[in-house]
């Protein structure tokens, strides 16, 4: 079996689909279709294993010689019975749907009392939902046009251009939403890569909603439109503090899709800021942000949780300072993260909780916490451009913290920076935007900077280490930690004054 469409729908189903399958077949199912699927589901765990002549042989003792057709036929039928099976179950929870095929029936059937009636129920149950998102208003403009457009409809009453409002209203809802929704989505990837918007049309919806009174926007769409909005306005920390503000009121209306995307499209924001002024206050924003959605939620998708969202909340608890909290994190999350990316993320987020917690220490313990960093990071496979360059980042700040300022060492920075370095400029540009690339080389050239003037030998440190600062300080393109170039600055500064 192994490469057919059947076994994959087998592998589609669960453990809890096996039995109302079984009873769907007992009714649906022929003999033959009954007995295929109970022989795989006996041996759906070795169904690799499972030959075509096995099965041919199993389902037909009495022929002698193997016929392919047959087989393939039979394997279609039970094939067929199990997508009937998983339509008529999603169309259980599926209203929309469930109603749509219903006023399809009932249009053909030219049964308008029932259509109408069908229809009238299904907004009254509408307007009590309280989550307004796309699907609530694709759902009504579908709605309001089957009846505005029903051939039995009079369209000429003072009824029907109370529908043909509500239609027009509802329609506009819902380009306007998913509209934003879409751009937002659409800023958060270009702030990871070159590729531009494939649609000009964006642009002019955006421009359409700037023309509307901001009191006409709903919640949801009054936060979408001001995190689009905030890339061209520039950013600072009372703009990110607005939008949290706008996000928790939207937080009622949204459904998942927007609130997923709204909770990304406000997480980039703030690392914008972040990587824009080094703003530690940002910190604190972004991990109750992350703490919020966790708690609803958010970040598990069929018992599971994606990688980079793992180390992100990691890596974020870790650099706030919630050291308790970040390592119950890791152990009670961990194990919901794909096996493939479950090793390096750990070791990832274990590094970083260390690092930051020999951040906070001081002397035989911070260096304690810096080697147990190293140790982890130094298990870590390759990983795409993201993960590595949240590994080779923190490699830097801990020979520059370890090595350089508790050890003396100097070499280690030295060696690191030159393949760092390397790394990014054989990287391919549609796999990382030029603006970062140049973000994260800032940081290098700055941290050697900074390291120089631990030398005993430096000329004019103090003069040197001013001008350092202003140049991060007022430096208008992206610099990647500048928040911890600006803390290494700090603590540079009252040793040398210490010194003088």
């Amino acid at each position: 079996m192994r490469g057919t469409k059947l076994k994959q729908q087998f592998e589609a189903l669960s453990d809890a689909d096996l039995i109302p399958f079984r009873k769907y077949l007992a009714v649906n199912g022929n003999r033959q279709v009954r007995a295929l699927f109970d022989y795989i589901a006996a041996h759906r765990r070795e169904a690799d294993e499972l030959t075509k002549p096995m099965l041919f042989k199993k389902m037909f003792p009495k022929e002698r010689d193997y016929n392919d057709v047959r087989l393939r036929n039979l394997m279609t039928r039970l094939g067929k019975q199990i997508d009937a099976y998983l339509v008529q179950d999603e169309l259980q929870e599926a209203e929309e749907l469930r109603t749509q095929l219903l006023l399809r029936a009932y249009e053909k059937r030219n049964a308008y009392p029932l259509f109408k009636a069908e229809i009238s129920g299904r907004l009254r149950k509408l307007d009590l939902q309280q989550e307004q998102g796309i699907s609530f208003f694709r759902e009504r403009a579908s709605l309001y046009h089957h009846l505005f457009f029903y051939p039995k409809t009079d369209n000429t009453s003072k009824q029907s251009k109370e529908l043909f409002d509500q239609l027009v209203r509802s329609f506009e809802s819902w380009f306007e939403l998913g509209t934003l929704t879409y751009q937002s989505d659409y800023l958060v990837q270009k702030a990871l890569t070159n590729e531009e918007n494939p649609s000009r049309f964006f642009g002019l919806m955006l421009d359409k909603n700037a023309s509307k009174g901001e009191d006409s926007h709903s919640p949801v769409v009054k936060l979408l439109f001001y995190l689009c909005s905030l890339s061209a306005s520039g950013l600072d920390f009372d703009a990110i503090e607005q939008a949290c503000k706008f996000y928790h009121e939207a937080l009622p209306q949204m459904e998942t899709l927007e609130r997923k995307i709204a909770a990304e499209g406000l997480i980039s924001k703030v690392h914008a800021l972040i990587a824009a002024h080094g703003d530690e206050r940002s910190f604190g924003l972004l991990f109750n942000l992350y703490k919020d959605e966790l708690e609803m939620g958010m970040y598990v998708e069929a018992g599971r949780m994606h990688a980079r969202v793992f180390t992100g909340i990691a890596v974020t608890g870790a650099t706030a300072g919630y050291f308790a909290w970040t390592a119950d994190f890791i152990k009670n999350y961990s194990q919901l993260v794909e096996e493939t990316d479950r090793e390096n993320a750990i070791l990832l987020s274990n590094a970083y909780l260390d690092y930051n917690r020999g951040r906070k220490a001081r002397g035989s313990e911070a260096g304690k916490y810096f080697g147990e960093a190293i140790l982890a990071l130094s298990r870590i496979l390759h990983g795409p451009p993201e993960f590595e360059l949240r590994v080779r980042s923190l490699q830097l700040r801990i020979f520059y913290d370890h090595d350089l300022v508790l050890r003396k060492n100097e070499q280690l920075i030295k060696d690191f920076s030159k393949s760092f370095r390397q790394y990014l400029r054989n990287l391919d540009s549609s796999r990382l935007s030029n603006l970062r690339v140049n973000a994260y080389l800032d940081f290098i050239r700055y941290t050697l900077k900074l390291a120089q003037l631990h030398s005993p030998n430096a000329k004019k440190p103090q003069e040197t280490l001013q001008k350092i600062i202003q140049d991060i300080e007022h430096k208008s393109t992206q610099v990647m930690l500048r928040h911890w170039l600006m803390e290494k600055a700090e603590e540079l500064k009252k040793k040398l004054l210490r010194q003088a």
